[in-house]
């Protein structure tokens, strides 16, 4: 897929989350997942959001 951010000086952190998302998405498709690989997924997807939410604070 082709992911187009307009409207943002830096879309950096945008499409670093959506990759992590889709990565995710992939992940739990297969039959027998991965739990630690989802969860540090998950966590690095918060970690993404908290940085936007700092820098939309700034």
């Amino acid at each position: 897929m082709i992911y187009v951010v307009e409207g943002f000086e830096d879309n950096s952190m945008f499409l670093s989350l959506i990759a992590t998302l889709e990565s995710l998405l992939d992940e739990s498709l297969v039959a027998e997942y991965n739990i630690p690989l989802i969860r540090r997924e998950v966590f690095k997807c918060l970690s993404i959001i908290k940085k936007m939410q700092q820098k939309v604070g700034e």
